[in-house]
C-alpha cells in the first residue's frame, strides 16, 4: 500500500477478491479479520513518531474518518 486512501485500499481488496473463486472469498475475509487487527497495531507503532512532529490533527482526523466510513459502507461527511 502507498496511500491510505479509502478508495485505493478498497480496490486493492476488490484486485485480490476478483482473482479468487467465490467458495474461497469467505475464507479471504476470515483471515483478513485475522490479520488486520494485528497489522494496524503495527502501523500504529511505527507511525507514532511520524504523528508527533505533524501537528495537522484537523487533517489526521478527516483522514480517520474517511476510512471508518469507507470500512463501514457508510457515505463519509
Amino acid at each position: 500500500m502507498t496511500s491510505l486512501d479509502p478508495g485505493v485500499l478498497l480496490d486493492a481488496l476488490s484486485f485480490v477478491v476478483d482473482f479468487h473463486r467465490d467458495d474461497t472469498v469467505l475464507q479471504f475475509l476470515e483471515v483478513r479479520r485475522i490479520l488486520e487487527p494485528a497489522a494496524t497495531a503495527l502501523a500504529a507503532e511505527r507511525v507514532v513518531g511520524e504523528l508527533d512532529n505533524d501537528h495537522d490533527y484537523p487533517r489526521m482526523s478527516r483522514r480517520i474518518i474517511r476510512l471508518i466510513h469507507a470500512e463501514g459502507g457508510v457515505a463519509a461527511p
